[in-house]
C-alpha cells in the first residue's frame, strides 16, 4: 500500500533524520525524483528537529513552493532499527489578500453567484477533510495488514475497513464534482 497510496508518505531514520524513501505521491507532491529525496534529512523539507505527530507546519517543494501540511506518523521497528512512517496531508492555502491596506476586490461576485459559490466551498473543504481522513484510515489498515493472521476475524474486519475506504473515496470523488475543484482533484490523485 506505501507504493500504490494516493497520500504522501516517507519512511525517516528515526536516529538519524534522513529520509529512507518515499512513495511515487511524495515524489509527485515535492517534486524531486525519489533518488534525491532519499539522500535528504526529513528537515531539509522544513520539519522541525524535533516534532511530535500531528504537526501542521509548511514543507518546501523542489520549485522553492511553500505547502501547508500536516504530519502523522507512526513508528516502525524494521529487524532493530526504528523508523517513522510519516503521512503528509495537504492543507488548503491560506487566503491571501494581493493588497493589505485596500479592498480585496478580487472577491466581489454576483450576489446570484454566491449561494453556489458557498456549497461548492463547503464541498470542496469537505472533500478534502474526508480525503486526509482516508488516507489515516487506509495507512492504519496498511500496518495492521501486516500483523493479522489471514482468514481470521481481524484480516475479514479489515477487508471491510477496505470497502468502506472505497466508498467514501467515491463520496469524495462526488463531492469534487460538485466543487468543480481542480485542488480537490489533485488531492485524490
Amino acid at each position: 500500500m506505501f507504493e500504490t497510496s494516493s497520500a504522501p508518505q516517507l519512511l525517516v531514520h528515526e536516529a538519524r533524520g534522513v529520509i529512507a524513501d518515499v512513495n511515487p505521491a511524495a515524489v509527485r507532491l515535492y517534486g524531486w525524483p525519489r533518488e534525491a529525496m532519499t539522500a535528504m534529512h526529513f528537515t531539509d523539507l522544513g520539519t522541525p528537529e524535533t516534532w511530535n505527530a500531528p504537526l501542521r507546519t509548511r514543507h518546501r517543494t523542489a520549485r522553492g513552493e511553500w505547502r501547508e501540511v500536516e504530519l502523522h506518523s507512526a513508528a516502525l521497528d524494521a529487524d532493530g532499527v526504528m523508523f517513522r512512517h510519516v503521512i503528509v496531508h495537504t492543507l488548503p492555502a491560506p487566503a491571501v489578500r494581493a493588497n493589505a491596506a485596500g479592498p480585496d476586490t478580487s472577491a466581489v461576485r454576483s450576489v446570484a453567484s454566491e449561494p453556489l459559490q458557498d456549497l461548492r466551498s463547503v464541498a470542496r473543504r469537505v472533500g478534502h477533510d474526508l480525503n486526509n481522513v482516508l488516507t489515516v484510515v487506509r495507512g492504519a489498515a496498511m500496518f495492521l495488514q501486516d500483523v493479522v493472521q489471514p482468514g481470521s476475524q481481524a484480516s475479514e474486519d479489515l477487508a471491510s475497513i477496505e470497502r468502506a475506504a472505497d466508498r467514501a473515496e467515491a463520496l469524495t470523488e462526488e463531492l469534487r464534482r460538485v466543487a468543480g475543484d481542480a485542488a480537490l482533484q489533485q488531492d485524490l490523485l
